[in-house]
């Protein structure tokens, strides 16, 4: 057995059980001789000289690193038939550092692979995450340890026709006794320990190493689990009750897997719309003042469950980024899952990626929109923020300021601080920059 291989042997794997046999198809060592320095670099995420990038970039800056085929611990190289984690962290360590990359990109085409790798890489992808916009993207199937991966995006997209899911783990073991009883052979195992030849495939399974077996694959699907709970916002039991069930397209949404169904076609033109979107939006915010412009005297505060929009004393500096991570998925979570963001899915996304205000200011927001909106109403792509504090006729209320000035540019951004000044007035509720 190729050493490479080895991984899945005896072992807790990753992958979903329909896959399980295409292992044996595997060439781990790859062709690499014909290679140009710049394929070598993509194919091994190894930057030659800092002279080659490990993945291509586009004008909008958006870097793409692709999980394809088994996934595979310490493999050295990607294809379209296997993919080494050591790879992926290559360039996703490379990505975090390089200033052209404003967002990272990640298509999934895999039906899992090793446990070994698997969750530092899904870790690292987390992890850099917090610090550029990650999209995952199941453009054909992320299953099993793709669904580990992909769960920690910090958006996680899926085709119509695309799998995820297979939230479980097995083990393989081939009992070969009868066959060599049938021709005529008796293996012998000398050995020193109890359990120095457990699982062996020349006899069959006892009843203690079955159990043992059966233990290590309960405690990797807690883990599993509990790292789709972390990047999702579901809860680890309703991760366990999807029994390692596959699930495509509306149904990853349904379930808390994906946040949306995006075309491969449309996918990369959303991504660059939400960057250049980003770099222009005003920082909306549910607090009442910021931490910088508050007296020392003024005890800050900030939202406890940004679900709820309640507010109460800032956390302790204990308090972890990965904390405020998760309140943030939980936050845009309560946003895009609710009956009001599929009457209106330009305005929910919007103001669940674009601003910070709480869920519940949010979905009030949402539920004052009309279904159609009105012919004199912006494009929702162009303002969506707008087109929903439009929903409500406020008397004395208007979208300009209350002296405007002929010199001052009507951009989207002077209307945004318009309207959100506007709200202020009529709810009380103060959105500052």
């Amino acid at each position: 057995m190729h050493p490479i291989l080895s991984q899945f042997h005896l072992q807790p794997v990753l992958i979903d059980g329909r896959q399980a046999l295409s292992l044996s198809g595997l060439k781990p060592d790859g062709d690499k001789a014909r290679l140009t320095a710049q394929e070598m670099a993509v194919m091994t995420g190894i930057s030659q000289n800092g002279q080659y990038k490990p993945y291509a970039v586009n004008k909008e800056g958006i870097a793409t690193i692709p999980v394809q085929g088994t996934l595979m611990h310490n493999l050295g190289f990607s294809s379209s038939y296997a993919t080494g984690y050591d790879v992926i962290r290559r360039k996703l360590n490379y990505a975090r550092q390089d200033p052209d990359v404003k967002g990272i990109f990640m298509p999934f085409h895999t039906p899992g692979g090793s446990v070994f790798g698997c969750p530092d890489t899904g870790d690292l992808i987390y992890a850099t995450a917090q610090e550029k916009p990650v999209w995952t993207h199941s453009s054909d199937m992320s299953y099993s340890a793709g669904e580990w991966l992909h769960s920690q995006g910090s958006r996680r997209l899926v085709t119509q026709s695309g799998g995820m899911g297979s939230i479980g783990v097995l083990i393989g073991h081939v009992d070969m006794s009868n066959a060599l009883n049938e021709a005529g052979l008796n293996v012998t195992l000398i050995h020193a320990g109890a359990h120095k030849v457990d699982g062996n495939p020349y006899e069959s399974l006892s009843t203690d190493v079955r159990t043992k077996l059966q233990a290590q694959c309960e405690k990797t699907r807690q883990q599993f689990a509990t790292l789709v709970a972390k990047g999702t916002g579901m809860t680890v039991a309703d991760a366990l009750a999807t029994e390692a069930q596959c699930y495509t397209g509306s149904e990853s949404v349904d379930i808390g897997l994906a946040d949306a169904v995006v075309s491969s076609n449309d996918v990369l033109a959303e991504f660059a719309e939400y960057l250049n979107q980003s770099s222009k939006t005003i920082n909306l915010s549910g607090q009442s003042m910021s931490n910088e412009t508050q007296p020392d005297s003024t005890p800050a505060t900030t939202p406890v469950a940004e679900q709820t929009g309640k507010t109460s004393p800032a956390p302790e500096p204990q308090a972890t980024a990965e904390d405020s991570a998760k309140a943030e998925r939980v936050r845009i979570g309560s946003i895009m899952q609710s009956d009001a963001a599929k009457a209106h899915p330009a305005q929910a996304e919007y103001l669940a990626y674009q601003t910070d205000l709480s869920a519940e200011q949010a979905l009030s927001i949402l539920n004052a929109a009309p279904t159609t909106p009105a012919p004199s109403s912006p494009k929702a792509g162009s303002d969506a923020f707008l087109l929903a504090m439009n929903a409500e006729q406020h008397p004395d209320v208007s979208a300009d300021d209350d002296e405007p000035s002929a010199a001052e540019p009507q951009t989207p951004d002077a209307q945004v601080q318009a309207m959100a000044r506007d709200f202020a007035a009529v709810t009380g509720v103060k959105l500052m920059k």
